[in-house]
């Protein structure tokens, strides 16, 4: 009995060993696979591939701690500075300036892009004032990607800035599809070439010779558009618009009290009058020609009335007698027209009265 029980005791603790030596193996390989896994996930991150590759399970047996390292740090996933290093990016400004000196601030804008190391690629000047001769120009300046945001700092020297506009295109996934794309092309016409060269028949020939050169043409295609977004990213593009004034237009502040506004008015109204008299006399100046020989009419007008001045006296004297003698006409008729009247109503009277005597005395 004793026998049996040891027996059994002896099976049950070699059946524990047994499974928990599975258990531990079990754990190691899990603990191991986590960990090949681990590295070369990491590794993928690092080299930016986007694929699986042969060499990685096999780097990850060879150097299990190196993976543990690579999980423990934050080199697992790429930094922001090794990102932008990759971007493609074209940057591009638009500024407008106003100066009085057009002709210095267009020297300051020659001089600051050769000191950065760009050019001008296209210039066009014209006068939009004829009046005055004012100047309008607008430059498109290449210059180096490196030194856009130094020629940015340096605009306001080339006189004042009305306005700025700053603007990028992020062209890395075109930029790389390009690129990918072109040495697709590349590895075609070298097998298409190869494929030539072995091509017995003429119809083969013809078909391979046309399908390399649509391949040929794809691909300086593709180099064309590269080699211009190379350009357009190595060198930014400036539009600088340039414009000659009178007076630069200068930053006010809003006035906010009661006593800023009235004394922003009373400025305004000064500067009014001002800019007033400025423009009659510039008017009078410049009209001068027309208004001497509106002088000189205005001068023969009044030497020519003032010489007929006194025939004109005479005929009035002469009209205003004629207007005399023709009123005590009209009087004089009119006196002896009243005294006839006057003489006939009184005979008539005179008779009225005596037929009434007559009446009563019968």
């Amino acid at each position: 009995m004793k026998l049996r029980f040891a027996a059994l005791s002896f099976a049950v603790l070699l059946l524990l060993a047994c499974m928990a030596g599975c258990a531990a193996s079990v754990g190691k390989d899990a603990a191991d696979t986590t960990m090949d896994s681990g590295y070369y996930y990491s590794d993928n991150e690092i080299n930016g591939a986007g694929v699986t590759s042969d060499s990685a399970p096999e780097e990850a047996e060879t150097d299990s701690d190196t993976a543990g390292s690579a999980l423990a740090s934050d080199s697992i996933l790429p930094a922001t500075g090794d990102l932008s290093t990759d971007r493609k990016i074209i940057r591009n400004a638009w500024i407008e300036l106003e100066t009085k000196e057009f002709d210095a601030s267009v020297a300051e804008l020659q001089a600051l892009v050769e000191e950065l190391g760009g050019y001008i690629s296209q210039a066009n000047v014209s006068v939009y004032n004829s009046r005055y001769e004012l100047h309008s120009a607008n430059y498109t300046v290449r210059i180096p990607a490196e030194n856009f945001d130094q020629f940015l700092s340096y605009r306001e020297n080339l006189g004042t800035v009305s306005s700025t506009n700053i603007w990028t295109d992020d062209v890395t996934d075109s930029y790389f599809d390009m690129e990918a794309r072109l040495e697709s092309l590349e590895t075609k016409r070298t097998r298409l070439l190869e494929l030539l060269e072995q091509a017995e028949d003429m119809e083969s020939i013809i078909a391979l010779e046309s399908a390399l050169s649509d391949t040929v043409y794809e691909i300086e295609s593709l180099t064309g558009s590269l080699r211009l977004l190379d350009n357009q990213i190595a060198y930014s593009t400036i539009d600088v618009y340039l414009n000659e004034v009178r007076e630069t237009t200068e930053p006010v502040a809003l006035p906010k009290t009661f006593g800023e506004r009235i004394s922003q008015q009373f400025r305004d109204t000064l500067q009014g009058m001002a800019d007033f008299g400025e423009n009659l006399v510039i008017w009078v100046v410049g009209a001068s020609p027309v208004l001497v020989i509106l002088a000189v009419i205005v001068a023969l007008v009044l030497v020519f009335v003032k010489r007929s001045a006194p025939r004109r006296a005479v005929r009035r004297e002469e009209k205003a007698l004629k207007n005399a003698e023709a009123i005590a006409q009209w009087r004089a008729s009119h006196a002896q027209t009243s005294a006839v009247t006057q003489k006939a109503a009184e005979q008539k009277v005179g008779e009225q009265k005596a037929s009434s005597d007559e009446k009563s005395d019968e």
